[in-house]
């Protein structure tokens, strides 16, 4: 080859050489700085997942963090390039060990929190079964039971908000049960409550009605007939039940002061009656001793004159009290019927001025209408009894034979009794009559 063609191709050689050389050793500076600059990078993140690997699992919130920030630091390990090779198992070693660390304390964060939403799984399913008893062995009888069961599920719901959550799969199939267990107590208890207000409402309508007829009462005079309505009234209202708390002492308050108004009106009355009564009393002992006293003139329509004005002296002489009335009038008719007696009066007219004395009294005594009508419907029945009598005796004496002699005298009693019976008759008729007359 010429020398000169190989001075040339020798000074070609050594350029490219040296062009190469070049560029090796600038790759070569290249290279070492990314190795140098990714080892930074990466003991820096090994730096900070250390730190993380130090931080706390204690709240949902900081495991989310935790979660967020490994899965951050491990995408940027996967894009920092190789680093220097003396330092790589060191810093490969710190990375992935303080991983490590970090999903060790997420894991267990979340093998806590499992098995802490089991227990509260357990616990509200126990809070289920309580309820449940509750509603099963549901024995209340009285609003005040009725609280104390309430109670009892109120403070079971309120431990229910204070459990947690359960398991994410049964959370809400928990939840439902417990909610439909404490449906089925209020509904029962609201079906309670509802019979319990009509109960309140039927008592309430009956003692209302009892109270204005009470009111309605408390100024009567007719003070037997109205004494024992009224104890009738006060009878129905302990058997009336209660009308609520909300009703029942005002309208008790408002019957009893009818009530009240009434007795003690009345005993005011009869108060100032047994002092009437007493001095009537004094009254009537003088007049039976001056009708035992009294001498026959010997004029005998003169003489009943007198005994007639007895008799109305005596009903003028005022009522007595009931304890003390039959012995005076017992003395006093017997005072009377000796001086009738003496005067040979007839005993139908005796009886027909005593009738007249007692119609006087029945009129003047308290409840006098209602003592007439009782009298009446006395009379009445009486009247009955005897024609029932009568008729009995009248088919009897049809069944007989009386042709015989003693049969005859039979016949003749027989007849007796029973025109004695048609006078009876004919006198009550009479006397109820009169008393109609007088309802009248």
């Amino acid at each position: 080859m010429p020398s000169q063609h190989y001075r040339d191709l020798q000074r070609d050689f050594s350029h490219l050489l040296d062009e190469f050389f070049y560029h090796i050793r600038i790759y070569k500076e290249l290279r070492d700085h990314d190795l140098r600059k990714n080892t930074g990078l990466k003991q820096a993140l090994v730096a900070d997942v250390q730190m993380l690997s130090a931080m706390e699992a204690n709240t949902p919130g900081a495991v989310r963090e935790m979660e967020a920030l490994i899965r951050k630091y491990q995408d940027e390990w996967q894009h920092i390039g190789p680093t220097v090779k003396e330092d790589w198992e060191a810093i490969r070693d710190g990375f992935w060990n303080a991983t490590r660390i970090v999903y060790d304390k997420i894991n267990e964060h979340y093998r806590a929190r499992r098995s802490e939403h089991e227990a509260n799984l357990q616990a509200k399913q126990d809070m289920v079964e309580k309820v449940k008893a509750l509603t099963a062995d549901l024995k209340a009888n009285s609003a005040k039971e009725w609280k104390e069961v309430t109670d009892q599920v109120l403070e079971l719901q309120n431990a229910w908000k204070s459990i947690g959550f359960a398991t994410k799969k049964d959370n809400e199939r928990v939840w439902k049960e417990f909610r439909d267990q404490c449906n089925v107590f209020f509904a029962a208890k609201r079906d309670w409550f509802d019979a319990l207000r009509d109960k309140y409402k039927a008592a309430r309508d009956k003692k209302m009605a009892l109270m204005n007829e009470a009111i309605t009462l408390k100024d009567s005079t007719e003070w037997k007939r109205t004494a024992d309505r009224l104890k009738a009234l006060q009878q129905q209202w302990k058997e009336a039940g209660s009308a609520g708390p909300r009703d029942e002492n005002k309208l008790w308050n408002k019957f009893r002061e009818a009530c009240d108004a009434f007795f003690q009106s009345r005993k005011q009355t009869f108060e100032k009656q047994d002092a009437e009564q007493a001095e009537n009393m004094k009254g009537k002992e003088a007049l039976i001793a001056e009708i035992e006293a009294f001498q026959h003139s010997g004029e005998r329509n003169k003489d009943i004159e007198a005994l007639k004005a007895f008799s109305i002296r005596w009903m003028n002489s005022g009522r007595v009290s009931p304890r003390d009335f039959d012995k005076l009038n017992e003395k006093y008719r017997t005072a009377l019927d000796k001086h009738y007696g003496q005067l040979k009066v007839e005993a139908d007219e005796r009886m027909r001025l005593r009738f007249q004395d007692h119609m006087e009294e029945l009129k003047s005594g308290p409840d006098g209408k209602f003592n007439i009508e009782r009298e009446s419907r006395f009379v009445k029945r009486k009247i009955e009894e005897l024609e029932g009598e009568m008729r009995q005796m009248e088919r009897n004496m049809g069944m007989f034979n009386f042709k015989s002699a003693s049969g005859e005298e039979m016949k003749k009693e027989m007849q007796k009794k029973i025109d004695k019976l048609a006078r009876d008759v004919e006198r009550l008729k009479g006397q109820h009559r009169e008393l109609v007359k007088e309802l009248r």
